[in-house]
């Protein structure tokens, strides 16, 4: 058996039994292993206090070990990986200290059900809370997610799209669009660190009576899988030559501060003699001061 400890206080802090694998630890929590006579309490790099408390606490609970073998990450014995059916990849997602304090994943629910765009946060969420039939923004800190569930209509990806960059512009910790990883991710295609913020994440979910390798097959005919944000935003943004964006009065529909998105890559690259990737990785004065050149600012 094996158990995933998780939680950032002593009421909140909760054990789930997941999949005896290598592939269900998570470098942020803690894990019990039980095998026979053999109990480990493995400690991801990560793990908070309540987290190792309440570890401890389920270990007793089953098996009256008050003195269990604790492995920390990274040191583990082979006899440990062997138990897990070998070593695997794994989630090493640990929450972001921003000052001294955790930073906590927020997920953010997106929908356009109620016949106006809204967005709320759901607080406690589990991966139950990821609608098929709608779109979920999940903050982890170091990254931003779209995700993209299989029945969300257009108008749902397109301001989701767009929500998401007004999000992290508006951050007050100081994070950008340049220096924040901002993903879309669709239904079935998740990366190990998006399935890390859920405890007890179950892969056979939307399997629907499917085996997991005829759903990866389904998802590498219909998905494309993770992209930029930035990239996906580019498809609902109608385009402009340069003489109409440097008029005094702009379409309706542009962004006075980030003209230069309405270009077409071949425009963006004949006006600022580089790709939009090399643009945008540049410093933000680096940015204003070629967009004042071409007269886009």
């Amino acid at each position: 058996m094996l158990f995933h400890i998780r939680g950032s206080t002593e009421v909140n802090t909760r054990a789930q039994q997941v999949d005896v694998d290598a592939s269900s630890l998570n470098s942020g929590d803690a894990f019990v292993l039980i095998h026979g006579e053999e109990s480990y309490l493995w400690i991801g790099k990560g793990a908070s206090k309540n987290e190792r408390k309440m570890a401890k606490n389920v270990m007793m609970y089953l098996t009256n070990e008050s003195d269990p073998i604790i492995l920390s990450e990274g040191k583990e014995p082979k006899m440990f990986w062997e138990i897990l059916g070998g070593k695997k990849e794994y989630s090493q997602m640990c929450n972001a200290q921003v000052n001294g304090t955790e930073m906590h994943p927020r997920l953010f629910h997106c929908s356009n059900a109620s016949g106006n765009f809204t967005v709320e946060e759901v607080v406690n969420f589990a991966q139950e809370d990821l609608y098929e039939d709608d779109v979920m923004l999940l903050d982890t800190y170091k990254e931003i997610y779209v995700w993209i569930g299989k029945g969300a209509n257009e108008t749902e990806k397109k301001e989701s799209l767009k929500t998401a960059m007004d999000y992290i512009k508006s951050d007050p910790s100081g994070r950008t669009p340049e220096n924040t990883l901002i993903l879309q991710v669709k239904q079935g295609a998740e990366p190990l660190n998006f399935k890390g913020c859920f405890q007890g994440w179950d892969p056979t979910r939307w399997a629907k009576g499917k085996s997991y390798d005829e759903m990866k097959q389904e998802l590498q005919r219909e998905n494309d899988g993770i992209a930029f944000v930035r990239d996906e935003l580019s498809r609902y943004t109608k385009k402009y030559n340069l003489k109409e964006l440097r008029r005094s009065f702009l379409p309706r529909d542009v962004d006075p501060t980030c003209k230069e998105k309405y270009l077409t890559d071949e425009d963006f690259h004949d006006v600022f003699k580089m790709t939009q990737e090399e643009f945008y990785a540049k410093p933000k004065w680096k940015q204003i001061e070629l967009k004042k050149r071409c007269g886009l600012f």
